[in-house]
C-alpha cells in the first residue's frame, strides 16, 4: 500500500483545520503527506504549511481536468473544505473511485438538501424531537409577526 497523500482544498486561512487533518493523517499512517491547495496562489494559509499546490477556480475543472491532477500529484484522499466546491466534488466522486481516490463528500442529493434551507426544512422527519425553524416561501404562509428573512441558499446565517 502506498502513503497516503490527502489533498485538503480551498486552504485560505483554514490553517488550524489543515493541521488537525494533518495530525490525524499522520497519526494513521506516519508516512501521510497533506497538500493544502487554493486557486490563489498568495493564500495566507500557504507559507504555514510544507505542502501547496495552486489549483484552477472551482468552476474551471472538469472530470479530466480534476483526474490528471489527482495522478500528478499522487492523490489518494480528498477532503474539500468549502461548501461552494461540495457539489462538484460530489459529482466526480465515482470517477475518481475508480482510479483509487476516496473524496470525503456527502451525495450531492444530500448536499443540494442541506444547502437549500427550505427544502431541508421541509425534508425533516416531523417525528423528531428538535425541529427546524419552520420555513416559508411565500408571505401568505407566515402567521407569525416576529420574522428573520435569509437567502434559500448560502451560508449565511
Amino acid at each position: 500500500m502506498n502513503d497516503p497523500v490527502l489533498l485538503f482544498t480551498s486552504l485560505s486561512s483554514k490553517v488550524a483545520l489543515f493541521q488537525s487533518v494533518q495530525k490525524q493523517a499522520k497519526f494513521f499512517s506516519p508516512k501521510a503527506r497533506v497538500i493544502g491547495a487554493d486557486s490563489n496562489p498568495s493564500c495566507e494559509g500557504r507559507v504555514k504549511i510544507d505542502h501547496f499546490c495552486q489549483t484552477p477556480k472551482t468552476k474551471g475543472w472538469n472530470t479530466e481536468d480534476l483526474l490528471t491532477f489527482c495522478k500528478k500529484y499522487k492523490i489518494s484522499h480528498i477532503i474539500p473544505s468549502r461548501d461552494g466546491e461540495l457539489v462538484l466534488w460530489a459529482r466526480n466522486k465515482e470517477a475518481l473511485k475508480e482510479i483509487g481516490i476516496d473524496v470525503m463528500v456527502s451525495s450531492e442529493q444530500a448536499l443540494k438538501r442541506c444547502q437549500d434551507k427550505y427544502e431541508f426544512s421541509k425534508s425533516w422527519p416531523q417525528e423528531c424531537l428538535l425541529q427546524p425553524i419552520p420555513t416559508f416561501t411565500e408571505p401568505e404562509e407566515i402567521s407569525d409577526q416576529e420574522l428573520v428573512v435569509k437567502e434559500r441558499r448560502g451560508s449565511g446565517s
